[in-house]
């Protein structure tokens, strides 16, 4: 019985990760240009990213930006931490022009940071077109499938358990 339980709890973990699986693709086909979740938590797992649907100068600019973006968001991190290990220091106060040198700066690249993201963003964009049909419709078919599968198994379970119980009145 519990060897049952436990079968059933895994069908229906099965089903609904096909369906989940199926919604996230048909989404893919019809709003590529929208947020994918589940499309960029399998790149994040997978290390599949965006990077292999590019062309090389493509690829080259997004992983310029990753870097860069993520050069100029440490650089802004380091000055609010320069100012805070100074602020904790009861040192002298910074003056009111170092204070303002170093808001700038740290708002500056900031802004570059954004920048590089929104590269990252347009490439993606880019990259989903033509994950669409590459990802998104074998997706969608994989999991149609396994959904298919798992409705039609009980059925053929069932019908093979009365064969079985057929037989053997028969044999009596």
């Amino acid at each position: 019985m519990a060897a049952r339980l436990i079968a059933v709890a895994l069908r229906i973990a099965s089903a609904g990760v096909a369906a989940t699986v199926l919604v996230a693709s048909a989404w893919l086909m019809a709003r590529p240009q929208s947020d994918q979740p589940m499309l960029d938590a399998f790149e994040d797992v997978t290390g599949f990213g965006p990077a292999y649907f590019l062309s090389p100068t493509e690829r080259a600019t997004y992983e310029g930006a990753v870097a860069d973006a993520h050069r100029f968001t440490e650089e802004a991190r380091r000055l609010g931490a320069r100012a805070s290990e100074h602020a904790a220091r009861e040192g002298p106060p910074l003056g009111d022009d170092e204070l303002e040198r170093i808001v700038a700066y740290r708002h500056s690249f900031e802004e570059m940071a954004q920048g590089e993201r929104f590269v990252q963003r347009t490439l993606r964009n880019r990259v989903r077109e033509h994950e669409r049909f590459v990802v998104g419709a074998p997706a969608a078919m994989l999991s149609l499938t396994c959904l298919a599968l798992l409705g039609y198994a009980p059925r053929r379970r069932r019908q093979m358990r009365g064969d079985v119980a057929a037989r053997s009145a028969a044999a009596r």
